[in-house]
């Protein structure tokens, strides 16, 4: 039994309450595990007159701002109503606002420089004209006034005519990078680029070794220039498809692979901070629960997954999205169980307090596996007869 008189519970405090503090007060290392984190907004509430009844993405700049998207259905029929950017639960832009001369309908994924500057994909509706143009927009996310469409239908790229630009991110120095969709013509299919400046960067059908690139998306970009995207690949030989995220155009991660003892079935949502750090979401398989998990990995560790619990108690199931800032902060959309509900799933949006750094890892490792596995006994032991 786990309990407070146990030798686990009494090494357990004495690396969280003895060795740590010395490791941190030597410059190791912010936080020990990085596992504590809780939620910024839960699904269903209202915030600053928004519902929350569901999320689309997720993003926290260097100053620790949360920012996010909401979407909001009708009781009733269920069909969605509006869709908002919040930043630290505050309103920046909701459907229905003006963005230069058309009204914003759905709003994207957002994202937010160091700098103040807030990036995001919307659909807009040019006014007297009923066109709706799905582009790229960007402002000061304190002065909706300020944002701009940059990008989006019938922009030129390449020679080729956008369909519409989704899922933007711009540095301190004004890059911008986008996923801009649109026809094919010789594949006679549907496509998507990423275009960083005006410039394509990655497409549809590029080759990469054996395999081709069938699609790609939400890319990111920090203040040294570093480009990360993620992409679906089809292997010439075999036909079969896989997940893909790369950097600077080099492969760093894909699905198949072995990351800190997981076997990745799945790579999505990468995101680059200004010290050059990875943070995504892969997907593995847990044999033991016979359940498809998550886990958030960062440079190549997995720090958060399906299973383990915020500060308050709720349980993480299935992480949507993740978002990485110079600090190491993390901010991420899950699915989670509240145990005080009972077996209800919810949705919502999460930040941590700051993650160590490699070398603090690598200090720490042996104490942190030691805690973390003594951790879920607890867990398993404490919350699952509950459920």
């Amino acid at each position: 039994m786990f309990n407070r008189m146990s030798l686990g519970w009494r090494i357990t405090t004495f690396v969280l309450n003895v060795v740590a503090p010395i490791l941190i007060s030597a410059g190791c290392a912010a936080e020990l595990l990085a596992l504590e984190f809780d939620l910024v907004a839960r699904q269903f509430e209202i915030q600053d007159d928004q519902e929350l009844d569901f999320f689309r993405g997720v993003d926290i700049d260097d100053q620790g701002n949360v920012a996010y998207t909401a979407v909001a259905i009708d009781d009733v029929t269920l069909e969605l109503t509006g869709s908002a950017l919040l930043v630290n639960n505050r309103r920046v832009v909701a459907s229905g606002d003006t963005i230069g001369s058309g009204l914003l309908g759905f709003v994207g994924k957002p994202d937010l420089s160091a700098g103040g500057t807030t990036a995001y994909s919307a659909d807009v509706f040019q006014q007297g004209i009923g066109l709706s143009n799905t582009g790229a927009i960007v402002g000061d996310p304190s002065d909706p006034a300020t944002h701009q469409l940059l990008a989006g239908r019938d922009t030129i790229v390449a020679g080729i005519a956008l369909e519409g630009a989704i899922n933007p991110t711009i540095n301190d120095f004004g890059s911008l990078v986008y996923t801009g969709i649109y026809f094919d013509s010789n594949l006679q299919i549907g496509a998507s680029a990423i275009v960083l400046d005006g410039a394509i960067v990655a497409a549809t059908g590029n080759l990469v070794g054996n395999s081709i690139i069938d699609t790609v998306d939400h890319a990111t970009i920090n203040d040294l220039g570093d480009l990360a995207f993620e992409a679906t690949l089809i292997d010439l030989s075999t036909s079969l498809s896989s997940t893909a995220i790369f950097i600077n155009g080099q492969l760093t991660s894909f699905s198949g692979a072995l990351t800190d003892g997981i076997r990745l079935t799945e790579v999505f949502a990468p995101s680059l901070n200004n010290g050059g750090d990875l943070a995504y979401v892969g997907g593995f398989f847990d044999a033991d629960a016979g359940l498809h998990n998550t886990a958030i990995i960062v440079n190549g560790q997995a720090l958060i997954q399906s299973g383990d619990l915020s500060s308050t108690g709720l349980i993480i199931d299935t992480i949507e999205d993740v978002a990485i800032n110079s600090s190491g902060q993390l901010a991420f959309q899950a699915t989670f169980i509240d145990p005080a509900l009972g077996l209800f799933f919810e949705q919502g949006i999460f930040s941590t307090e700051l993650v160590p750094e490699p070398s603090s890892l690598a200090l720490l490792s042996p104490l942190i596996l030691y805690a973390t596995v003594l951790r879920r006994r607890h867990n398993e032991t404490q919350v699952c007869p509950a459920l």
